[in-house]
């Protein structure tokens, strides 16, 4: 029992916890992703904006590109700024941005995967450009992935970082 600090030696305290965690997000790989995320975000928003008014089976299919890529352009360049800034008004607006992204990332999934798969050919008047609808689909499917296998990874450390 570590008496100064009243707990045993196995227990991770907060801090620590919080010192691993800025340690692997230094890590090469986790700004390789980022980068491959933010270039994601910049073809989402091109993509929604080019195609605005070529789903009419769902209009909100190339809003949804927009707003995501947007939104995912400014969460993935604010936390780099607010390195050098410190700000605790930015940190408490990237934390923000990191909600409306997952919440628009379910509202998403619900407009593109119900009307999976629509029609691509621009004769019929319910059609969805192809491109686009791809995208948003593609990318929705990856990011839950992602999401599924980071959590999977973040338990997985959590109970090793327990048992060491």
């Amino acid at each position: 029992m570590d008496v100064e600090r009243g707990r045993n030696k196995n227990e991770i305290s907060f801090g620590s916890f919080q010192d691993k965690i800025k340690e692997k997000a230094n890590h090469p790989s986790v700004s390789i992703t980022l980068i491959i995320f933010l270039i994601l975000d910049v073809v989402m928003l091109v993509f929604g904006i080019i195609n605005k008014d070529k789903c009419p089976i769902d209009h909100r299919i190339p809003i949804y590109l927009i707003v995501a890529g947007a939104t995912g352009i400014a969460s993935k360049i604010l936390p780099f700024i607010n390195r050098k800034l410190d700000l605790t008004v930015l940190t408490i607006i990237i934390s923000l941005l990191y909600v409306f992204e997952f919440v628009w990332m379910i509202v998403g999934s619900v407009w593109v995967y119900s009307i999976y798969e629509p029609n691509y050919v621009e004769v019929f008047s319910h059609y969805c450009n192809k491109t686009a609808y791809l995208l948003a689909f593609w990318i929705l499917t990856i990011r839950w992935v992602f999401l599924a296998i980071s959590i999977l990874a973040s338990v997985v450390f959590c109970l090793c970082s327990m048992f060491k």
